[in-house]
């Protein structure tokens, strides 16, 4: 592909030529989600719609590893898990602090590839176009942060918009050894963002072994990863993961399965059964989700009961319509890679119909 000039950059980005500097603690929000720390930047903000351009313009015409299937589209999940059901051993692996792990020096090494060796200029002096976008897209943790372990440091933040595409782009590299290294022992691989799955036959063993573990921990430290090792799955024959279970390929069964796991079906029964069974929402939304609405930080305090109930028809209204289109993703899935038996195909039809019909009955209330 064509290497972006500084032409194209200040074109995508709309500005006249100028340098950009290194984001400020004030411009980006900062949380938590578990115990991952998230940064992001107004919705309104003119660095972000600048990142929004960059993916749509640039960074999704980069070429990605196929085993790569997050952030990407017409990929999701299922396609992280399908290749996999047709063997019998199977090793999932958690990359630890995926992307802070990515460092200025990465990004700037791995990007000379696919930016000019030009210089921008104006009234400050010069900086290559290369620091421009990499100063774009990265975010210097403050010395102060709770991130203590990457306080003080620039690296690529989870939750700026570009971070997933520069991510896939990043490890590609990775993505090839760990593919090549795979093809020649017999082993499918897959990766979803952290998450990486290997897959082999019955057969064949070294997936299990201690020196295929070795090869991959190795291969990622040397490129600032790490791997999590508690969170490490040795499985044969059925894999449960995030929701979904894998049942590996045999001789009587040679095309796997992949279905709905106990916990994930337990959780929309249970649901179905509140919401048919006379109790409020915020009974529901207590029952189900652990959701307690007087624990609920309102903006106005002592807000009226009213707003309180409004409130909670939306959150299960939500609840209710994302369950919805994900059971209508995942039946789709399974039709289109012909997946699953008949007996689950009417258990998970038979779950929609009653979510739709809750659905319209509590819309309509």
């Amino acid at each position: 592909m064509k290497k972006l000039d500084k032409k194209l950059f200040f074109d995508i980005l709309n500005i006249e030529e100028q340098v950009l500097n290194p984001f400020v603690e004030d411009q980006v929000s900062s949380f938590k989600i578990g115990r991952k720390f998230v940064y992001a930047l107004g919705d309104r903000s003119r660095e972000k719609l600048y990142q929004q351009e960059l993916n749509q313009r640039f960074l999704y015409k980069i070429p990605l590893n196929n085993a790569a299937k997050a952030f990407r589209k017409h990929t999701s999940y299922f396609d992280f898990l399908e290749p996999h059901r047709y063997n019998y051993n199977f090793l999932r692996l958690d990359i630890k602090s995926f992307f802070p792990s990515i460092t200025k020096p990465s990004i700037v090494e791995t990007f000379s590839h696919y930016i000019e060796d030009e210089l921008v200029v104006d009234d400050t002096g010069e900086k290559l176009l290369l620091n421009c976008f990499v100063d774009l897209v990265t975010f210097t943790i403050p010395s102060h942060s709770a991130n203590r372990k990457f306080a003080g440091e620039s690296v690529l933040p989870m939750g700026f918009v570009t971070s997933p595409a520069i991510s896939n782009i990043i490890y590609r590299k990775l993505d090839i050894i760990i593919q090549k290294h795979c093809s020649i022992h017999g082993i499918e691989y897959s990766r979803y963002a952290d998450d990486m799955l290997f897959s082999s036959l019955a057969s064949s063993s070294y997936i299990h072994s201690r020196s295929f573990l070795d090869f991959i921990s190795q291969l990622l430290l040397k490129h600032g990863f790490e791997l999590n090792k508690r969170k490490s799955i040795y499985k044969k024959h059925v894999l449960s993961l995030n929701g979904y279970v894998i049942e590996g390929a045999r001789s009587d069964f040679p095309s796997g399965d992949i279905r709905l796991s106990h916990k994930k079906l337990k959780l929309l029964d249970k649901l179905i059964y509140e919401l048919g069974n006379g109790k409020s929402n915020s009974e529901v939304l207590k029952s189900v989700f652990s959701l307690e609405i007087d624990k609920v930080n309102f903006p106005i305090p002592n807000t009226e009961q009213e707003f309180k109930d409004a409130y909670c028809k939306d959150q299960l209204l939500n609840k209710i319509g994302g369950y919805r289109s994900y059971l209508i993703a995942f039946i789709k899935f399974l039709m289109l890679n012909n997946i699953s038996s008949s007996v689950s195909m009417e258990r998970y039809s038979e779950l929609l119909i009653k979510l739709e019909k809750e659905y319209s009955k509590l819309h309509k209330s």
